[in-house]
């Protein structure tokens, strides 16, 4: 429990006699991006998505993982992609939901940040538009703890959710 390194050392050696099950691939992903690597975790996710692409707790974890990075316009999308399979996933509609809730706020900050701009001239703010324009590199980091606050963390295996 909660000893990441151990975890994946057990699913590193459960995957060379199972290489390609989605299972094991979806946990190992859950332990690594518990430790904050990231792009292994999806590089895992995305691997037991090959194999089955409706699988929902990869899905639901690689979306986890993308709204804790920042990507939170594709993990919009992969959790109405698990909604679309099971319209009674209540997990993948509150992940969603706080999804939405973080994308209205970057939203709301790169707003801010275009509306108003300084005249070096004369230090008068002026004010733009209002428009926002999403762009996923203009954003700070994403606020730790999205991915406590998102959705499972072991798959199947141990059953752990949250």
């Amino acid at each position: 429990m909660c000893n990441y390194d151990q975890a994946v050392s057990y699913f590193e050696r459960a995957l060379a006699k199972d290489p390609y099950n989605p299972e094991i691939l979806t946990n190992l992903g859950s332990a690594l991006s518990k430790q904050g690597k990231f792009d292994d975790a999806l590089q895992n996710y995305n691997l037991a998505l090959k194999k089955d692409p409706n699988y929902i707790s990869a899905l639901n974890n690689k979306a986890n993982v993308l709204a804790e990075t920042g990507n939170l316009e594709q993990a919009i999308t992969i959790y109405n992609k698990i909604l679309d399979q099971d319209r009674e996933n209540q997990l993948a509609r509150q992940n969603l939901q706080k999804a939405k809730e973080e994308f209205a706020q970057y939203a709301k900050i790169q707003a801010a940040k275009e509306s108003v701009s300084v005249n070096l001239d004369d230090s008068i703010p002026k004010i733009g538009s209002a428009k926002v324009n999403y762009d996923k590199a203009s954003f700070d980091a994403p606020k730790p703890g999205v991915l406590e606050n998102i959705g499972t963390i072991f798959a199947g295996i141990f059953g752990f959710w949250k």
